[in-house]
């Protein structure tokens, strides 16, 4: 079970480090930006809707996309036996609720981990998710 909350340095290049030691470990990485996220839960493990930019005198259209973690789940290549990694970048826009549903994400199905980075640091700092997000036992 993990799920943990990063704060590294704003210059970057930390994370590329750890995403790859993750992806040699045997892990899927899959890379989700929290800007402009939306429904966290929809997103990443049900079908949702999807609309287009209206560019003009085109219709309005609205596809319905599977959940991208759901997807990465099923596609998951020989090399990646042990599950998917969901890196979340910018997480410090996301509330409380959207991460005690990663958290619980993780405990209801095991071949789920989450690293959020959540914020910035003068050097790499790791902490449970739980206890960033202030999450007790139970509460959800």
């Amino acid at each position: 079970m993990l799920q943990l909350a990063v704060f590294s340095p704003p210059d970057g290049g930390y994370e590329g480090r750890f995403t790859l030691a993750v992806k040699n470990s045997g892990y899927y990485i899959l890379n989700v930006n929290a800007r402009g996220l939306g429904d966290v839960e929809a997103y990443l493990t049900k079908v949702h809707g999807v609309r287009p930019a209206h560019v003009g005198k085109q219709p309005i259209q609205r596809f319905f996309e599977p959940g991208l973690a759901t997807t990465a789940l099923e596609k998951k290549g020989a090399g990646t036996d042990k599950g998917v990694c969901i890196w979340i970048q910018d997480g410090l826009v996301l509330s409380k609720t959207e991460l005690a549903y990663l958290t619980s994400l993780v405990t209801a199905d095991s071949n789920f981990k989450v690293v959020v980075e959540c914020g910035y640091e003068r050097e790499v700092v790791w902490k449970p998710l739980t206890q960033v997000a202030g999450i007790t036992a139970g509460a959800f």
